[in-house]
């Protein structure tokens, strides 16, 4: 790994497989890694995962392009569907509800490995985890991406728009 006195960074994607797939699943159960090697992988990706699910408006721009897929059926559809909305919201809703449970256990696994990770002299690492650039709010380039989104969305409720207006009238 690295020597004791520093910490380091670690790509997410750039671990092997085998590492990442322990790592993530005695994360998801809360209990330490096998390895104590690894355990201070798992701090960083526990940290990591934390902050994320801290931020807010984490969600914003997954929201946003299920309704633009949406939208985008209602323009190739011609009819207004309400059940691609409603599935649309159970799912956030359950990403909601799930976020305590998942930040129990991260905070559980994070203690744990902390202490296997400080029992076998290693500094923990910091994990980045993949689309931390650009999906992390307060970050430029996802202002950017949402403004557009939103324009994007914008444009295509008026043509749905005025598409029904122009289908109603010519009846």
């Amino acid at each position: 790994m690295a020597s004791a006195g520093a910490a380091h960074d670690v790509r997410w994607l750039a671990l092997d497989r085998s590492v990442r797939q322990r790592v993530s699943q005695s994360v998801r159960t809360g209990r330490p890694v096998s390895t104590p090697d690894e355990a201070p992988i798992a701090v960083g990706y526990c940290a990591a995962m934390l902050n994320w699910l801290s931020q807010p408006g984490r969600l914003r721009p997954f929201q946003l392009a299920v309704a633009l897929v949406i939208l985008g059926e209602l323009m190739i559809a011609r009819t207004v569907l309400i059940l691609p909305w409603i599935g649309a919201a159970l799912g956030f809703a359950f990403l909601r509800w799930r976020t305590p449970v998942l930040r129990r256990r991260l905070a559980a696994a994070l203690t744990v490995n902390e202490k296997a990770a400080a029992e076998s002299g290693l500094q923990p690492a910091r994990v980045h985890l993949p689309g931390e650039s650009w999906l992390r709010p307060g970050r430029r380039r996802r202002g950017l991406v949402l403004f557009l989104g939103t324009a994007l969305a914008l444009v295509l409720y008026v043509l749905v728009a005025a598409n029904f207006l122009i289908q109603t009238r010519g009846r």
